[in-house]
């Protein structure tokens, strides 16, 4: 079967999938797996479902700065989300410098010359340090004493699946440096080690 012919059975009677746009790869693959968890759901024979094969468990932490007391909350998911750190490029004096560069020939008759575009370096080990900083609450809403005030929110995972499934995701001003961002971090994810993995995003 094609890749074609794949993404046409699987998205027939989808308001956008069966339609020939452009389509984001993350909303794609929840809605394949939900389109297999509802036909292994009919099946009395299905197994194990194919579902956990990427189900893994997070865990928040929560620590009361009034009460000092701790809470925790573990919910389940098959794909991470994980914010880009745009500050950790590498090599941000370079990108700024071709940024100004690009702006001065939009503004000017050089705006049909050509410039190789210079792409922001993240190291994805950035992206996951990022995912396990901590997160200032200042209007927690506190069990222990009954009215809100900060607390600091820390995330981690508990089980990691067999399969890992990382989104990156699309915050960015500007679509084009995104683009350039995100091709450059997938590159040094084919390269980064499980083990590196676990120690960057186990749990609270």
């Amino acid at each position: 079967m094609t890749p074609q012919m794949f993404k046409f059975l699987v998205g027939k009677g989808h308001v956008d999938f069966s339609t020939g746009n452009q389509q984001d790869a993350n909303e794609f693959f929840q809605h394949v797996l939900s389109k297999i968890e509802r036909a292994e759901r009919a099946r009395a024979d299905a197994g194990a479902p194919t579902n956990k094969l990427f189900e893994f468990t997070e865990e928040s932490r929560v620590l009361c700065l009034q009460s000092n007391k701790v809470s925790y909350k573990q919910s389940n998911s098959a794909i991470l989300s994980l914010h880009i750190p745009l500050d950790a490029a590498v090599n941000q004096a370079e990108v700024q410098d071709y940024e100004q560069r690009a702006e001065k020939r939009q503004k000017s008759d050089l705006s049909d010359e050509k410039e190789a575009p210079v792409k922001p370096q993240i190291p994805f080990e950035a992206v996951l340090k990022k995912f396990r900083e901590e997160e200032a609450l200042p209007d927690y809403h506190s069990a222990a004493t009954g009215v809100k005030g900060p607390a600091i929110k820390r995330r981690g995972i508990k089980h990691f699946p067999k399969y890992f499934i990382m989104h990156m995701q699309r915050l960015s001003s500007s679509e084009r440096l995104f683009r350039n961002r995100l091709s450059r971090i997938i590159e040094l994810v084919t390269v980064l080690r499980k083990a590196l993995v676990h120690r960057c995003v186990q749990g609270c």
